[in-house]
């Protein structure tokens, strides 16, 4: 019984090491766009945000989004799995429907990896007007 115990402990060190923290490399963060109307529409607008974040296989990855009026978003916590790609969508609303609200606006919006480095994108770049 004592060798089958000793045997285990030994093969689930093997396995741990086999299995080991994949190797960390630099993260990078691709604007993909925003869906902006071109044109004045009517408000309010929401406006979607994408970007892709790209890093090692499996790699965790702690991101946010931060927005030109100083606006953040909680932070999110992924892991970029398989492709070492993952996804990360936004989503703000802006504007008034009232003639009293805001009607126009110029803005951004950045994503922000707080973890396991610091990077921030490029902004994604949008302006709106009521119509």
């Amino acid at each position: 019984m004592r060798r089958a115990l000793g045997w285990g402990f030994a093969a689930g060190i093997a396995v741990a090491g086999a299995s080991a923290a994949p190797q960390l490399g630099p993260v990078e963060i691709v604007v993909v766009g925003n869906d902006a109307p071109s044109v004045p529409a009517p408000c309010p607008q929401h406006i979607t945000f994408r970007f892709k974040i790209k890093g090692a296989e499996g790699q965790v990855v702690t991101y946010r989004f931060v927005r030109s009026d100083g606006g953040k978003s909680a932070t999110a916590t992924v892991s970029l799995g398989l492709a070492g790609v993952v996804n990360a969508v936004n989503a703000i609303t802006v504007g008034s429907a009232s003639k009293m609200g805001m009607r126009s606006f110029d803005g951004w919006v950045k994503l922000e990896v707080v973890s396991p480095d610091a990077v921030t994108s490029a902004p994604s770049n949008f302006q709106m007007e009521c119509s």
